[in-house]
């Protein structure tokens, strides 16, 4: 079965339950960004948490989180090292992941992709809109 990705969800934290993916709290889910600052650009998130929920999938890969500044392509931030993924078992299994995002960089107003990639290919993405 192919890797699905069931949920991509940016936020400011995620705790996961202490047995299964079954009680999932999440902080802040986040959808845009206003600069309170100045001057308003650039701005400098400390955090952001992204949680991805999979089904399917086969064998391993590498995980990564980007942002791209849409206007220009550009990735302004990403996360610092690569996690391998292992797919074992079942592929119905939902699995979950939780990856943190430090020092998230946004140059300039406009929309920003987070963009989930795995083994080099971005395989789901969710908008963010900054503004001042």
């Amino acid at each position: 079965m192919a890797l699905t990705v069931l949920h991509f969800i940016i936020c400011d934290q995620v705790r996961l339950g202490s047995q299964s993916l079954q009680s999932i709290q999440i902080d802040n889910l986040i959808t845009s960004i206003r600069s309170k600052q100045a001057p308003p650009f650039p701005l400098t998130r400390p955090r952001l948490t992204a949680l991805a929920l999979f089904m399917g999938g086969q064998g391993e890969g590498e995980l990564s989180i980007r942002i791209v500044y849409e206007q220009s392509g550009h990735i302004t931030s990403h996360s610092k090292k690569s996690l391998t993924v292992r797919f074992l078992g079942d592929s119905r299994t939902i699995t979950g992941i939780k990856i943190n995002l430090p020092n998230c960089v946004f140059p300039s107003e406009g929309l920003y992709w987070v963009e989930l990639v795995f083994s080099g290919e971005v395989i789901a993405r969710q908008p963010i809109r900054v503004s001042s």
